[in-house]
């Protein structure tokens, strides 16, 4: 299985590349800003936006005890609604 070995946000946090908001190295949390953290929210889920692993981190999501952070390129909220921002159905 690929995934998340696979996946964009931990090549980010290996590699130490800078995080375009905070100019230090990604680390894990990025992914769970807090809530009204919009910068924070749009930066985790542009290094999304790449990723080729986004539809399996979202099903992956689904066994998690807890629903925050950004998944496959959606925040918490997007998730919750269940719909992307371009108002397209999500698929878990």
């Amino acid at each position: 299985m690929r995934f998340p070995a696979a996946a964009r946000c931990r090549g980010l946090v290996t590699t130490g590349a800078i995080h375009p908001i905070t100019g230090r190295p990604w680390r894990p949390d990025d992914w769970f800003p807090e809530r009204g953290e919009n910068n924070m929210i749009a930066a985790a889920v542009a290094a999304c936006a790449a990723c080729t692993v986004r539809q399996e981190c979202l099903d992956d999501e689904r066994g998690l005890p807890r629903h925050s952070g950004v998944r496959g390129g959606l925040s918490a909220a997007a998730r919750k609604r269940g719909r992307s921002r371009s108002g397209e159905e999500i698929v878990p």
